[in-house]
């Protein structure tokens, strides 16, 4: 009798493997089709995820100029959080290397690094687990002559209005926004409104003036956007601006919005730090386009024409995207 089950149970476990297997090729021979509207867009493989082999989770995402493109992100097991750094022009002579990130006061950084941008010789990289949110600034110089794994230190840290969730410099400006979902991640009440179009957006972008060398006008910002739900990275892309919003196993949208058509909505303003800060809103009256793109993507990189998008859904952390396209970076058309 026990033999009898015994075999059973073998059986059992092995029509559960083969059933697994067959459900996982069929989904990595069906993800192109899932995700058409993605892939469609002229797709291109850009270079490996930076980090998915070392325990990394995979957040920020910005260019550094001069064919070099950084990835910051929080570690496994709380170790300290890292900046990768991918340099070359093509797939085949790309190098990645990463440093790991101590806070202004030299100690490790464990924080999940949600955001990274650049101007001149500074990297700000976001800090939404401070009291209050902050943007981390290491400078750029320090990062590039880093041996693989050296530590670096942040020259300051810069408490700002919002929770700090992902970043973006465009025009000497660097824009610091934040991520809200229902129940979980949690917003300031003055950031929740309902828009021109009659849309509820729950979160906010604020604009902070940059100096000549960098530096943060950090007192209020200059210029606000107000955004919907989810939203893990934006960029500038030729007169428009793209949000991406995702979470779990959801499939991520990358929301496309006309920057001239928001901007001729009735505008209004925001109070920030004691101040009347101009918002535009980004609702359904500008959003030109949605493209359903695979789960977990982060922040994007706009460059020469192309969407470059970076997820987390090939990390150890998750491991499914392994099995994916997602474990490399891919850019689309846009």
């Amino acid at each position: 009798m026990i033999k009898k089950l015994v075999k059973i149970a073998i059986k059992t476990f092995a029509i559960i493997i083969v059933v697994a297997i067959v459900a996982v090729l069929g989904f990595m021979l069906a993800e192109p089709l899932i995700y058409n509207d993605f892939y469609s867009r002229g797709s291109q493989k850009e270079f490996a995820t930076p980090g998915a082999g070392d325990d990394f989770i995979q957040q920020g995402f910005c260019y550094a100029g001069n064919d070099v493109i950084l990835a910051s992100g929080y570690m496994k097991g709380k170790k300290p959080s890292r900046i990768y750094i991918v340099k070359g022009t093509n797939y085949d002579d790309r190098t990645t290397t990463y440093v790991q990130l101590k806070d202004e006061k030299g100690k490790y950084t464990t924080n999940h690094a949600g955001g990274v941008s650049v101007f001149k010789d500074k990297v700000y990289v976001c800090n939404s687990e401070g009291d209050p949110s902050s943007v981390l600034i290491y400078s750029l110089s320090e990062i590039l002559s880093a041996n693989e794994g050296d530590d670096v230190e942040a020259k300051q840290n810069v408490p700002v209005h919002t929770n700090a969730s992902f970043c973006h410099v465009e025009n000497g400006v660097l824009y610091v926004g934040e991520f809200y979902m229902e129940g979980k991640y949690k917003t300031d009440d003055s950031h929740k409104i309902i828009t021109p179009a009659g849309d509820k957006n729950n979160a906010m972008v604020f604009g902070y003036l940059l100096d000549s060398d960098g530096d943060i006008y950090a007192d209020a910002p200059i210029g606000a956007f107000s955004i919907t739900d989810k939203i893990q990275g934006m960029t500038f892309a030729n007169g428009k601006i793209v949000l991406s919003s995702s979470y779990g196993l959801a499939t991520s949208k990358l929301y496309v919005y006309d920057v001239q058509t928001a901007k001729n909505q009735p505008q209004s303003t925001t109070i920030v730090a004691n101040k009347n800060v101009p918002l535009i809103c980004l609702d359904s009256a500008s959003l030109v386009d949605t493209i359903s793109a695979p789960p977990m993507a982060e922040e994007m990189v706009y460059l020469n024409g192309r969407l470059l998008v970076i997820g987390e859904s090939a990390s150890n952390k998750y491991i499914f995207g392994k099995l994916l396209r997602a474990k490399h970076v891919w850019s689309i058309e846009l």
